[in-house]
């Protein structure tokens, strides 16, 4: 489904409004990201910048909160 859709973005043209708190869906999918709080677009631009180097606050909560192997194999998984 989401080859399908970036598919049809790109042969298209089409414009994409993705909502997902999966981040590895969200950057595989879009060329930009606009990361929401409270009704409030906090913090915009591409997805790896965002993903890297988050600015607002909302942005590094929503970094910090991804699983990771390494995070469960150091018991930081769900904590």
């Amino acid at each position: 489904m989401l080859n399908l859709l970036k598919d049809l973005v790109a042969e298209l043209g089409l414009t994409l409004v993705l909502i997902a708190h999966d981040l590895s869906v969200v950057a595989y999918t879009t060329s930009r990201v606009a990361v929401m709080s409270a009704g409030r677009i906090v913090e915009t631009g591409a997805p790896a910048d965002l993903f890297t180097t988050p600015k607002a606050e909302a942005t590094k909560l929503l970094v910090d909160a991804v699983l990771t192997v390494e995070g469960g194999l150091a018991g930081q998984a769900l904590a």
